[in-house]
């Protein structure tokens, strides 16, 4: 009865966890990861953008200690991936996403016929970082407002594929930077 949008490709967004879900299921059955591997919590904090999520980062970490299952500052892979789906933690989903591949991730879009939805690109904080990377490239000296006017306009005439370029550039900035510069 209503069709809205019914043939537009478009992002999952949060139900996305379930794909990289099902990736992360298929690659420990397969002995591809280990879910028992250790995982330090300043490596997921690379991917951490603090309000970007509704705090859902901050209960799953509150979980965790709770529970009492930190050791040495490190957590299982297994509960990282609990921690996306349970509490939908961003900063999770796109660690797992760099330790499963992208590419792979992707591949059960197709298995499970989900042609109508774009691909998987890294899509939490590195997308919040493509405007602040607009930013850097702008004359400090102009005021405020007209940067982000610029910003808006830069990113509204971007396309997609150099989005996405962006996007994957920074994503791979956040995988090294360890000062927590962002």
């Amino acid at each position: 009865m209503i069709d809205y949008n019914s043939n537009r490709a478009m992002t999952l967004a949060s139900t996305s966890k379930l794909i990289i879900a099902l990736e992360f299921a298929k690659q420990a059955s397969k002995g591809k990861i280990n879910p028992s591997k250790k995982v330090s919590l300043d490596d997921l904090a690379l991917f951490y953008v603090p309000g970007s999520d509704g705090n859902a980062h901050e209960a799953w970490l509150q979980d965790i200690e709770t529970r009492q299952v930190v050791q040495n500052g490190k957590v299982s892979l297994q509960e990282v991936a609990k921690g996306m789906i349970k509490f939908s933690s961003n900063a999770n989903s796109e660690y797992l996403l760099m330790l499963l591949g992208i590419n792979k991730v992707n591949d059960n879009l197709d298995d499970l016929n989900f042609n109508k939805h774009e691909k998987f690109f890294p899509s939490y904080a590195s997308i919040i970082f493509v405007p602040y990377s607009i930013m850097s490239t702008l004359d400090p000296d102009l005021p405020f407002n007209e940067r982000v006017d610029l910003v808006k306009t830069q990113l509204s005439n971007m396309s997609q594929k150099n989005f996405i370029a962006e996007v994957n550039k920074i994503f791979k900035i956040l995988q090294k930077d360890k000062t927590g510069g962002h």
